[in-house]
């Protein structure tokens, strides 16, 4: 999600009478695996570079603690304000990449 969809519906939620006190789960449902978002970044951004898998116990320690899918349940904020995340996750990329270049 794009800050500028969390920055609108923080505005919209302190507005409302009835939601304080409350706790709202932020970000999108719309869910992507890291293959598809590979893909994704190298299609957006037009890019050569392969796509390397690294097995799983050769990137985290033994003890780390990974979350394997991360989909926010929004139906709470969706039915106090609308809340919907609608900017494209590839002009995200790009802004993303145009923002780190030197």
């Amino acid at each position: 999600t794009y800050v500028g969809d969390v920055v609108k519906a923080m505005i919209d939620i302190a507005s409302l009478s009835n939601a304080e006190g409350e706790v709202f789960n932020l970000g999108s449902d719309r869910e992507i695996n890291i293959n598809s978002l590979a893909d994704l970044v190298k299609d957006t951004l037009e890019s050569e570079s392969s796509i390397e898998h690294v097995p799983y116990d050769s990137a985290f320690t033994a003890d780390f603690a990974d979350v394997h899918r991360r989909v926010p349940d929004i139906t709470k904020i969706k039915a106090h304000i609308h809340f919907d995340p609608c900017t494209d996750l590839s002009w995200i990329i790009r802004e993303i990449a145009i923002g780190t270049r030197p």
